[in-house]
């Protein structure tokens, strides 16, 4: 993978804290601006029921009209 060099501030103390835990703040900047690029789980979930809404919908109003798939089979 092709590396890019910049200068970004960051909060001193949040960097001395962090070389104090050993931890890598390159890596860790990396995986933060991964993290800050990645959909939501919850955003993920909304647009999943959005591009699904219509068959949820079709299979609502099938339900209705003709009832449930094997509903004969049901013992309860």
């Amino acid at each position: 993978m092709a590396r890019d060099t910049k200068s970004i501030a960051v909060d001193a103390t949040l960097v001395l804290q962090a070389e104090q835990a050993a931890v890598d703040v390159r890596r860790a900047a990396e995986s933060g601006i991964r993290e800050a690029l990645q959909p939501s789980a919850e955003s993920d979930r909304r647009a999943w029921i959005e591009r699904n809404r219509a068959a949820f919908r079709s299979n609502a109003e099938r339900d209705r009209n003709e009832g449930l798939a094997n509903e004969s089979l049901r013992q309860f």
